[in-house]
């Protein structure tokens, strides 16, 4: 099985130094990967907060988003072993700078795995892929939620990345979070009438209107794993 756990720094606060220098990662302890999901072909996608201390540890860690409860607590079991580069007091440098960092769950090697979101393009998406990733989600016999199909997964996880850019606030993102669950069984259900449509243009209004303020962010977020 081939883990793979994308962690970058997407946003540093608290000082301009932080912005300009971010410390970088020296040591990084993986989470384990939870076997029921990794038997269900499950993609997890999990962001977390933490302070990091001038000598390099982490503290205080706080999970802003995770697609599945253990996603998050697995990587909340390592987060605090995580270390950084250590720097000195002085210069308008502070004892803590503010990380962000996206924790990815992929498994590769398994031939029941969802496609990986970075494969995904949402943008140029249409019902007909919506479609077949239905397909093949019920030939597979699994029970896996429609929402976790891969583009309702990428539209989640660009709708989070829109919230740790700042482009728009918790709130706003709750409730596109909200109206995106709500609206999945009439997704599904229009995208089967009309295969040629871009999968985006059937999303409630709500989410439409974030994820155009979130793509300016979408290279970012799309970078390949350290």
């Amino acid at each position: 099985m081939k883990h793979l756990m994308g962690l970058a720094v997407l946003l540093m606060t608290f000082s301009t130094w932080a912005q300009s220098f971010p410390p970088s990662v020296v040591y990084l302890l993986e989470p384990a990967y939870p076997k029921e999901l990794v038997r269900l072909g499950i993609v997890g996608d999990v962001r977390v907060k933490m302070l990091v201390n001038l000598d390099g540890t982490v503290a205080d860690p706080v999970i802003l988003y995770s697609s599945h409860p253990e996603f998050a607590g697995a990587t909340l079991k390592v987060v605090r072993e995580w270390r950084f580069s250590p720097w000195a007091l002085g210069a308008g440098r502070p004892e803590q700078v503010e990380v962000i960092a996206p924790v990815l769950f992929s498994d590769d090697s398994s031939s029941n795995t969802i496609k990986p979101l970075s494969a995904i393009d949402l943008e140029a998406s249409t019902c007909r892929q919506l479609n077949t990733d239905i397909e093949n989600h019920m030939r597979r016999k699994v029970d896996i939620p429609l929402a976790q199909l891969g583009l309702f997964s990428k539209t989640r996880y660009q709708l989070i990345s829109g919230l740790v850019a700042q482009r728009y606030s918790s709130e706003e993102l709750a409730i596109a979070l909200f109206d995106l669950s709500q609206a999945t069984g009439s997704i599904v259900r229009t995208c089967q009438r009309t295969t040629s449509r871009r999968f985006v243009e059937k999303l409630p209004e709500s989410v439409q209107a974030l994820l155009a303020r979130a793509v300016s962010v979408k290279a970012l977020t799309e970078s390949p794993p350290i």
